[in-house]
Order: structure tokens, then sequence, then C-alpha cells
């Protein structure tokens, strides 16, 4: 009976959440039409028209959780000989594999995120998509676009220069969650409650490069601020 309540209980709430998606003119399902979009994406994209940077050889590191498959997003950090920090920042490059104007392109746009409920997922984009095609995952080359930011070692920490390119980024070994608390992340981390992804049998190399990210983030943040962002 229990299960039977249960059930019934999440159709309802289900009901509600596709109900408000309608009302505040969000879209809670794919179109067909995006739908044959997805079904013409045979797998990640391999050539690009653009000149492509090859940044497989960092040690790039994720936040998020140790079960997660949407990796969208990795950071490495390097202390430069004048004191500097370099910040690289790879955002995975979905426009390689969702034709612009197509109508998964269309969805994404509509919705710009994906929305959380209780009974039910509304994606921005088809999880074959978001965990596999278009994720940075483990042991795939993948195309990413990645923000350089260089900032200066002086009290200021400005940004010095910042640049944008096309690169092809990879996880080159299988990652593990590590606690932001444990003993080793206390003086490189400043997460809250997540935790920092990385390749396991290069975790002390990877630490030492994620060590300057915390003042790095603290700076950007006031930077910011003093330029209008809301908090």
């Amino acid at each position: 009976m229990t299960d039977t309540n249960d059930r019934q209980h999440r159709s309802i709430l289900q009901r509600i959440a596709h109900r408000v998606m309608l009302e505040r003119r969000l879209a809670p399902a794919f179109a067909p039409q995006a739908l044959a979009d997805l079904d013409d994406i045979y797998g990640p994209a391999t050539r690009v028209d653009k000149p492509t940077r090859d940044h497989r050889n960092l040690l790039w590191c994720s936040i998020g959780n140790d079960d997660s498959r949407d990796l969208d997003q990795f950071t490495v950090a390097e202390a430069m000989p004048d004191g500097a920090k370099k910040v690289l920042v790879a955002v995975a490059d979905v426009d390689a594999v969702v034709k612009k104007r197509s109508a998964l392109d269309d969805h994404a746009r509509h919705n710009t995120t994906s929305v959380y409920t209780v009974a039910e997922t509304f994606p921005m984009l088809p999880e074959t998509l978001s965990t596999d095609i278009a994720s940075l995952n483990y042991e795939s080359d993948r195309l990413a676009i990645v923000i350089v930011m260089v900032f200066t070692g002086d009290a200021r920490f400005r940004v010095r220069t910042s640049m944008r390119r096309q690169s092809v980024i990879v996880q080159s070994l299988p990652t593990t969650a590590l606690p932001v608390g444990s003993t080793a992340l206390r003086k490189s981390s400043n997460t809250g409650q997540g935790n920092i992804v990385c390749a396991e049998k290069r975790f002390s190399s990877a630490v030492a490069r994620t060590h300057s990210l915390p003042l790095c983030v603290a700076h950007t943040a006031e930077i910011a601020a003093e330029n209008g962002a809301l908090p």
C-alpha cells in the first residue's frame, strides 16, 4: 500500500511540476525535432575548423560529486616564475556537437538551465549529451573552450591577461572523489561541502597545482563585484 501511495504522490508532484514549468513559459519536454536532432549526433566532435590547442597533458580537476557524470568544467592552476598565477578554466564545447539554431539549441536557449524538482528533473540537454557525448569524461578526448587568465603577483592580484582558445583536453586516469575536509586538501581547497575530483595516482601533483585556486577565486569575485556583478 505504501508503494502505491508513493507512486500516487509522485505522480501528483510530477503533474504540478509540469504545470508550473508551462506557467513559467518553460518547455518540460523536448520537441520531436529536437529528439530527431539528437539521433543525428553519432559521437563527440573530433574535427574543428579552427586551430586547436592540445591541453591533454595538464592535471585538470573538477569540483563535483564522486558519482558525477555530467562533467562540464575543469580547472588547473600554475605558479609562474614572476609570482603570477595562471588559471585555466575548460568548459565543454557543446556547440561543437549541437548545431546553432537547431531544435536542440532552441530548447537549451529557451530554458537556459536544467530545472530540478523533487519529482522530476527537466534537463536543458538530453542526458546522452550531458553525461557522454559532450561530457569531459575519463580517457576520452573532448573539445573544450579554455579561458586562460594570468593574475599578477602583487597585493591587488589583478587579471593581467586573459584569452580564449579552443582546445582538446582529456581525463587520462580514473577519477576519485576526495573530501575537501581531508588533510591533503585543507590547504588547497575552499569549496564548501563539495569534492575535488582528480586523478588518483597524480593527486599530490594536482594538489600542488590547485593550491593557488582559492586566492584566485576570492580576488576574481572582488573584481566581479567592483564591476557590478551580482553576488
